[in-house]
């Protein structure tokens, strides 16, 4: 299976003009003072804006902890903020936002030393992830510096390009490095090693090597990690085995990394038990009380179990205050994706618990309110719409939304719009005629859908917008340096570049500029790239990446695919000029 790239990701880049973080390596116990100046070129948060200076901070022990901050005015007319480096600390990628909007390019990478002024184990490792073409050298760095941070091959085998042939070969110079383990194998150890079995096709050391974590080091984030991705890629016995060690690590270990990561696929499951929901639950809240994860948990599991209800409408309604106010947002989504997401799934969750209350009206405004946030090619809302009108005994409204559903997701809107196609009509005669006279794009995607304006520069201090673009075919990338899908479409979309002369191609990377540049003289990138553009990808409400938006000379989105680079091809032939002109 493709690795895909989630929309929940700050691009962080170095140190900007508009940011700037002192001392640039802080040591454990000293002042970090973060400064804004909203005067600088480009800056897009004001002085009289609430601007919070946000940190998330990754430890030596693999924890992470989110924090943040009101910035104060200073004599010269800047924003500060002042803050500890943690102890323990060894990492802090810091951005500057407030409760609804944020400054992509106000973003920075920190490293943190020990006391003694040695960057903390775990600093360079993690500085593979933001500067994956670097990944080598910070590679080498944490290896020099502590030799037996075992994870640290893992990552650096994992962001390795060149494709599985080249990541194998890898692990194999690595193994010998690696060495045999000490009694009792440490957790990184494990870590790499279950990693390295699997690629080297013994999934059988793989499998006990996981086993083994999830048994010693039950709430290590390694563990979670190491779990995660063996469930993904394992099949048959042995994935149903790796899914049972996670439901009894998350219902004895509920302040696990595991129990994080995995509650909310659990809480929906009516044989996983409701109070190891509510364990983890009130673990969460203890820790992270902005995130209003651990409430939609109780809700997925208040209607699995059908009870508590109350409690659990109680509960949305906090969580509806963390994504409204935008507290979830300034810690955990500075770029507004996820909160959508959240809110979209709090109002379905409250219109199932109405439904299932009977409080038909206040499911009916829910779930209306749920498909204003969702994604145009979304059947669910329109799917729980046509449920609730149809609990209504209300067919013909019924109808209409599950039409629209239909045409969303035949596969799973068809036979809920027959019965409801049914109870008007008293039989089926005509069903396929009905649904060939409604097989039109849907209600939302009618009229000609319009991308989001844009007007921007690229790294080679050429000037876009999209006005200006009218009458021309633009293909537009999203994309960001990290993610390995995205760096594996560039020699294909390069040779789109050279194929057709006429097109102009965008590449809206969340990266800023440095670590763009710095990547770009490695792997070369023939689309116009614009740094510094979770903005405008919001602006296209783009959930996954890459991403691939074309635009018609009218100015119109005549596509869109996730990750399909072959339905680009396919599209651009389709729509652009003669090849090569």
């Amino acid at each position: 299976m493709k690795r895909i790239a989630i929309a929940a990701v700050l691009a962080i880049g170095y140190l900007r003009a508009q940011i700037v973080v002192a001392p640039q390596q802080p040591k454990w116990g000293e002042t970090i003072q973060i400064t804004y100046d909203p005067s600088s070129p480009g800056a897009q948060l004001r002085l009289s804006d609430p601007v919070l200076a946000a940190a998330t901070i990754y430890f030596e022990d693999d924890s992470i902890k989110r924090v943040a901050g009101v910035m104060t005015i200073s004599p010269d007319r800047r924003l500060q903020y002042k803050m500890p480096a943690p102890v323990g600390a060894c990492l802090l990628e810091i951005a500057v936002v407030t409760p609804h909007d944020y400054d992509p390019a106000a973003a920075a990478t920190v490293l943190v030393s020990r006391p003694d002024g040695k960057p903390a184990r775990g600093a360079n490792d993690r500085m593979m992830w933001s500067h994956s073409a670097d990944a080598d050298r910070y590679f080498q760095r944490e290896i020099a510096l502590y030799p037996d941070n075992f994870a640290a091959y893992r990552h650096r085998w994992f962001l390795s390009d060149g494709g599985k042939d080249k990541e194998i070969a890898a692990i194999r110079n690595d193994l010998e490095k690696i060495g045999p383990p000490l009694e009792p194998p440490a957790v990184g150890w494990l870590y790499a090693m279950s990693y390295a079995w699997w690629w080297l096709g013994d999934s059988g050391k793989a499998h006990a090597a996981v086993q083994r974590m999830v048994q010693a080091f039950s709430e290590s984030p390694l563990t979670a990690d190491a779990l995660n991705y063996y469930i993904f890629r394992s099949s048959g016995e042995a994935k149903q085995q790796a899914q049972q060690w996670e439901r009894e690590l998350v219902a004895t270990h509920p302040a696990s990394a595991q129990a994080g990561y995995a509650i909310t696929t659990l809480a929906a499951q009516a044989d996983f038990p409701f109070e190891a929901v509510q364990n983890v639950a009130r673990e969460q809240l203890r820790t992270e009380p902005a995130n209003p994860s651990p409430y939609l948990a109780l809700a997925s599991a208040s209607l699995a179990h059908q009870r508590d209800y109350p409690q659990a409408l109680a509960g949305l309604q906090t969580a509806l205050g963390l994504l409204l106010e935008g507290k979830f947002r300034v810690l955990y989504d500075p770029g507004g994706t996820l909160t959508q997401r959240r809110l979209a799934e709090a109002y379905r969750l409250r219109a199932e618990i109405y439904l299932a209350q009977g409080a038909l009206p206040d499911a009916v405004a829910n779930v209306h309110a749920m498909e204003n946030l969702e994604r145009d090619n979304s059947a669910a809302g329109h799917l729980l719409e046509g449920k609730i009108w149809s609990a209504l005994s209300d067919w013909r409204r019924a109808e209409v939304a599950l039409t629209e559903a239909w045409r969303r997701d035949p596969a799973a809107s068809a036979g809920a719009l027959q019965d409801a196609f049914v109870r008007i009509r008293g039989n089926s005669d005509g069903f396929p005629s009905f649904l060939d006279a409604n097989r039109v794009a849907p209600k939302d995607s009618r009229q000609p859908k319009r991308p989001f304006p844009f007007d921007v520069t690229s790294l080679n201090g050429k000037h876009w917008s999209l006005q200006e673009l009218k009458g021309k075919i633009v293909a537009l990338n999203f994309w960001f340096v990290g993610c390995l899908p995205c760096r594996q479409e560039i020699p294909v979309l390069n040779q789109l570049v050279e194929q057709y002369k006429d097109v102009v191609f965008l590449g809206f990377a969340l990266d800023g500029e440095e670590q763009l540049r710095d990547f770009l003289k490695k792997f070369p990138f023939r689309y116009q790239i614009v740094p510094n553009s979770q903005k405008i990808s919001d602006g296209f409400r783009v959930a996954a990446y890459p991403s691939h938006v074309l635009i018609g000379p009218a100015g119109e989105i005549v596509f869109e695919a996730v990750e399909n680079v072959d339905s680009l091809r396919a599209a651009l032939a389709r729509f652009a000029q003669t090849p090569g002109r």
